[in-house]
């Protein structure tokens, strides 16, 4: 690439070749599933006040990102034409003004990133420490009973060391596999953890959709099917705005949750591929991730008591555990852990390559 400015409304883009971005699809996907799949759906129970109403407001922000995925592809059609490929087609249909460009920019480097990468680095470092010690390993054990008693004591504090080393491992080894031209390594790694995340996320999702034929199984599966819609909060008696603001806060959590496709639609190196990968690339990276985000969530609805995941005490716990250990007990509860550790370091690593 060379040397002279580069404009914002045509920006010069290093050379890229298409078998490259193929590598990169499990890393796309890591952006969209992080630690989400397995937190998120917990609050978004308690906020939407039913499992069932919670799965409308998954399947509503999954067809709203794929309504913008269209809308952008729309977009790039509208200003192409047969003779040449417009790099900033997307950029000059979402923001037709140099500072909303720079705000988006700027959003996206400085806050969206960073803080997702923050948020992955904390959970990565808490769940991989629950798996190894159990529910002392989980922060704030005693919040609520003896207030502050979980602030800088040991769990506290390891928490937050391990999270930071999580995250300066991450960022060593992209320097060094950058540094000495190993970058192929670090991808490779990336396809590694990617594979192993949505194997284990569709194995368990099937597992637990295929326990309605299991006799042992099946009154509690039942039942949770036909009590979907009703609410499982514990105080009912709440007012408008906080029922409208509890449902706004649920689908903005969904959103964010589907969020890293948005890093895909505006990354700047995929708009010079051309081609039927190009095309068809971020379409299967979202409907697949939410595909996924739908299967886990029907399954969590199947086998997961709707009034333990409502329950306040136990909303430091993640959805994802309680089925796991309603699964295969102790072994669930450990495999679930250790999933989500590994669900967030390859999620931060993904981050790390943008």
């Amino acid at each position: 690439m060379s040397d002279k400015e580069i404009s914002v409304d045509n920006p010069e883009l290093p050379p890229t070749s298409q078998p490259q971005h193929q590598w990169k699809l499990g890393e796309a996907i890591n952006l969209i599933i992080g630690a989400g799949i397995f937190i998120a759906p917990g609050n978004i129970w308690r906020l939407a006040r039913s499992p069932g109403h919670a799965l409308i407001f998954w399947i509503v922000g999954g067809l709203i990102k794929l309504y913008s995925f269209f809308a952008w592809r729309l977009s790039e059609k509208g200003q192409s034409d047969s003779n040449s490929f417009p790099r900033n087609a997307v950029y000059g249909f979402a923001f037709d003004y140099k500072l909303f460009k720079f705000l988006f920019g700027f959003a996206t480097v400085n806050i969206i990133i960073p803080g997702a990468i923050i948020a992955n680095s904390f959970i990565a470092s808490k769940y991989l420490l629950y798996a190894i010690q159990g529910e002392d390993g989980q922060e704030f054990s005693n919040y609520g009973k003896d207030f502050g008693v979980a602030y800088f004591d040991k769990e506290f504090v390891a928490i937050r060391f391990l999270a930071v080393a999580i995250l300066g491992i991450i960022t060593a080894y992209h320097m060094f596999t950058i540094r000495n031209k190993y970058v192929n390594y670090s991808i490779c790694l990336n396809q590694i953890l990617v594979v192993f995340k949505v194997v284990s996320l569709l194995a368990f999702a099937f597992i637990g959709i295929f326990k309605a034929n299991d006799s042992a199984f099946i009154p509690t599966i039942k039942n949770n099917w036909r009590q979907m819609f009703n609410s499982t909060i514990f105080n009912n008696y709440t007012s408008s705005a906080e029922h409208f603001g509890s449902y706004g806060n649920a689908m903005l959590q969904v959103l964010y949750s589907y969020e890293g496709w948005n890093h895909l639609s505006y990354s700047s190196e995929e708009l010079e591929i051309t081609g039927v990968y190009r095309k068809y690339s971020v379409l299967a990276r979202v409907c697949f991730s939410f595909v996924l985000y739908i299967l886990v969530n029907i399954a969590f609805i199947l086998l997961v008591d709707p009034k333990l995941v409502a329950d306040p005490q136990n909303a430091n716990e993640s959805i994802a555990i309680d089925y796991g250990i309603r699964l295969y007990g102790e072994f669930g509860r450990k495999y679930m852990s250790y999933l989500i550790a590994i669900s967030s370091f390859s999620s931060m690593d993904s981050m790390v390559l943008l």
